[in-house]
């Protein structure tokens, strides 16, 4: 599953049927995976009473610990929803959006013909600057440097089978996988902790905008504020489940892009003309045919009632999102990439693609698809690009859930003759969902 994880399921159902039983997927002992888009829908719609995120989740413990939204149950959940929501709306965004455009063009600034880019490194950094001055208000400077380097080093090392299955989580010592997993993350917890501290002690701290500032001043109806811990776990939440999924779905688009010379051109022109609607149309369909999160997890609370079979109470129900998105059932020629589906006059997609719907969206989604479109529109305004291997690599997994290249994908920077300035866009304005 991890080397190909559309094969696998593809397999899978092709074997089983549209439900079927794995010990993995899940932090529970027993995982119903469900494949057919119908069901699907139904368990997204559920009520926390009936599917509970909360416990599948928790395989994702050691990554964002207790104190996660994804963590949480019940009243808990949704009273830390709406607790954090101001810190996703409207205002914000608007305000990032200059910060992500200058950032987009001093990176563009440093490129230079016949320079090789490796696509999926460059879009991690680059992502994760963003989130760390966005999240941080850190500016350049050590600080972020070692905040950053810290971060994206959990991240490749929390891409082992121990993640997917808990029962491998062994501490061998600092040699071991485990082991140097915990020793890492315990070191970017002592920067971390130090950034919330220095922040409560900052004397303008009421006058800072960024998230790290905005969920300390945060309070519960009830006069309750977050502690160090559940700030701690809050802001790892963002970064990992936000920064590395908006790095895959950037990368992704523009690699699909760059293999799709035709739509490419569609894109550019509509661009020119004032327009991101193609752009937003090729953003949807890299989210839905490479979704940078592979699948996501439920628990059901009560004997739970799915098609012709009842999935019993404390067992574990996942969707492999990735093969999910690719039904006829819910798109014509859906292996093919096809920007334009989204612009035909009646075309329908559901809701919940790809970013989830119900208490259980993710909260992210207007500050991902910002970063992703002002980055692309951005690039493909100002660089030429060509792919240094024309063969498309299989997708593979990493942490058990990022849907990734199987190797880096290589970009050479061309030099484009009488390109113009597209007119400043409305660029994308999505609507602000919630955390899944």
């Amino acid at each position: 599953m991890q080397r190909d994880p559309l094969g696998f399921f593809q397999r899978a159902r092709n074997h089983y049927g549209e439900l079927f039983t794995l010990p993995f997927g899940t932090a529970l002992a027993r995982t119903v995976w469900v494949c057919d888009p119908v069901l699907v829908e139904q368990i997204i719609a559920a009520p926390a009473e009936e599917l509970e995120a909360a416990s599948a989740n928790a395989i994702l413990r050691p990554l964002v610990g207790d104190g996660s939204t994804l963590l949480l149950a019940g009243e808990e959940h949704a009273d830390r929803r709406r607790l954090l929501a101001p810190e996703f709306d409207h205002a914000r965004l608007a305000a990032d959006r200059a910060e992500i455009t200058e950032k987009a063009a001093s990176e563009l600034r440093s490129w230079r013909t016949g320079e090789v880019i490796a696509l999926w490194s460059w879009a991690r950094r680059v992502t994760m600057e963003i989130m760390l001055e966005t999240v941080f208000g850190i500016g350049s400077g050590s600080r972020r440097e070692r905040l950053a380097a810290g971060l994206s080093d959990i991240v490749e090392r929390s891409g082992s089978l121990a993640m997917l299955i808990p029962r491998l989580r062994l501490d061998l010592g600092r040699l071991s996988p485990w082991g140097r997993f915990l020793r890492r993350r315990a070191a970017v917890d002592e920067l971390l902790y130090a950034e919330i501290a220095a922040r409560r002690a900052e004397p303008l701290l009421e006058l800072r905008q960024d998230i790290l500032s905005l969920a300390i001043r945060a309070v519960y109806p009830n006069g309750r504020t977050l502690t160090d811990t559940e700030i701690r776990d809050e802001i790892m939440t963002l970064i990992i489940a936000g920064n590395q999924t908006t790095a895959g779905g950037l990368a992704w688009a523009l690699e699909l892009l760059l293999r799709h010379p035709l739509e490419l051109a569609r894109v550019r022109e509509d661009l020119q003309s004032g327009s991101e609607a193609y752009l937003e149309a090729a953003i949807e369909e890299a989210l839905r045919l490479r979704t940078p999160l592979f699948g996501i997890g439920r628990e059901a609370v009560v004997d739970y009632p799915l098609g012709r079979f009842t999935i019993p109470r404390g067992t574990g129900i996942a969707v492999p999102l990735l093969l999910v998105y690719r039904s006829p059932a819910l798109y014509r020629d859906p292996a093919r990439y096809k920007p334009r589906r989204y612009l035909e006059a009646g075309a329908q997609r559901p809701a919940w693609v790809p970013f989830g719907a119900g208490i259980r969206s993710c909260i992210g989604e207007g500050f991902a698809r910002l970063q992703i479109g002002v980055l692309l529109r951005e690039i493909l305004q100002t660089a030429e690009l060509e792919l240094v291997d024309p063969n498309p690599g299989r997708m593979r997994l990493k942490a058990g859930a990022l849907v990734v290249p199987e190797r880096e994908v290589l970009v050479r920077v061309g030099a484009r003759a009488g390109a113009q300035q597209a007119p400043a866009a409305s660029a994308l304005s999505p609507a602000i969902p919630g955390s899944r």
